[in-house]
């Protein structure tokens, strides 16, 4: 696609990024990678599943904007500007497997928050993705015009665990 226009404004005097009026934080592998190590570390706390939901709400709250503004109504180009909407914010390449016209997984060869896991810690036993997952998850929803919650999105390989990528699967609706 690669011709998504997203308007981000910058308010110098409250040093804060805005999409379409809300506001929004760029990526920072020091504070992603720091931010999951201790909800991982957690015994009391389900740090993927905060990570998780959090991604699925906001991407419920922007994406459906990033489709207005740009003019996207075909369900197959809201794909492809959600998977450059998620290149342009700085999290890497996504590629939603569409079978039949429903997504049946996705999958990222690029992920600024595994690669930023490996380079501050090494490789890790498990998989790290629950931001990614959220952000798909979000993406279908919106797409399909579901509530939040209705389809749920597993990380099956993970890069940070050593594979050549991380692949997602999607079952859908809950």
């Amino acid at each position: 696609m690669d011709s998504l226009r997203l308007n981000i404004d910058y308010d110098d005097r409250t040093k804060t990024l805005y999409l379409y009026g809300s506001s929004i934080t760029i990526h920072c592998h020091h504070y992603i990678s720091n931010l999951l190590k201790m909800i991982d570390s957690s015994p009391y706390v389900d740090g993927g599943s905060i990570m998780y939901d959090a991604a699925e709400k906001v991407t419920i709250k922007h994406i459906g904007r990033v489709f207005e503004k740009n003019n996207i109504t075909a369900t197959d180009e809201k794909y492809a500007a959600a998977e450059e909407f998620f290149g342009k914010l700085g999290f890497g390449r996504l590629k939603f497997d569409i079978i039949n016209g429903e997504v049946k997984g996705a999958s990222s060869s690029v992920g600024f928050i595994p690669k930023s896991w490996t380079l501050k810690y090494g490789e890790r036993p498990d998989h790290i993705c629950y931001f990614t997952a959220g952000y798909i998850a979000g993406v279908i929803e919106v797409i399909n015009n579901a509530p939040q919650s209705s389809y749920e999105v597993s990380e099956t390989a993970c890069i940070a665990s050593g594979s050549p990528e991380c692949v997602f699967v999607v079952r859908s609706p809950i």
